[in-house]
């Protein structure tokens, strides 16, 4: 049976609709929702710590990408930690490491300071910028928060574990 000039027609006009209506979705559809560059949960803890002891606090320099403690390179995040004792940090040994967020820290360096204490299996973190204003004993607080998953830099997704061990003790609060 022999398609007619008609039929034919129907047929690519109906094509030519179905292809238009594919890019008009394709083109007007909402954007994909941007995920989180890193997810932290809240621990209902803070760790308290003398003003003076700021400068002294490891901070991430994601140019050499190391640590560094007053300029120098630490070889191991986990002799920094330090401990809670007395508190319920979910079912985690009790230890955090306190560091420093640079000064001009972007989102961008942020994220990549919270992917290596990640890999270093650094889960459970205090966060201080050094702008909060030390109380009248001369301490600062920087607030307790668990790393949940972090964004690296091809866009993969990376779940925390952290790796359990002993530290020396330290004071935090609720």
């Amino acid at each position: 049976m022999a398609m007619t000039k008609k039929t034919r027609r129907v047929l690519l006009v109906g094509a030519a609709l179905l292809l238009v209506g594919g890019n008009l979705w394709w083109f007007t559809r909402p954007p994909e929702p941007r995920l989180p560059d890193f997810e932290l949960g809240a621990i209902p803890l803070q760790a308290q710590f003398p003003a003076g002891e700021l400068a002294h606090l490891p901070v991430f320099d994601r140019g050499k990408g190391k640590w560094l403690v007053e300029g120098r390179p630490v070889a191991s995040l986990a002799a920094l930690r330090r401990h809670v004792t007395g508190a319920d940090m979910g079912g985690t040994d009790g230890n955090y490491l306190l560091a420093r967020v640079p000064e001009s820290g972007s989102a961008d360096q942020v994220r990549a300071m919270l992917l290596s204490l990640s890999e270093q299996g650094e889960c459970i973190v205090a966060l201080t910028d050094g702008s909060a204003k030390p109380d009248s004993n001369g301490r600062m607080a920087a607030p307790l928060h668990r790393i949940v998953t972090v964004r690296d830099d091809s866009g993969e997704m990376h779940r925390c574990n952290a790796i359990q061990s002993s530290a020396a003790p330290s004071s935090a609060s609720r």
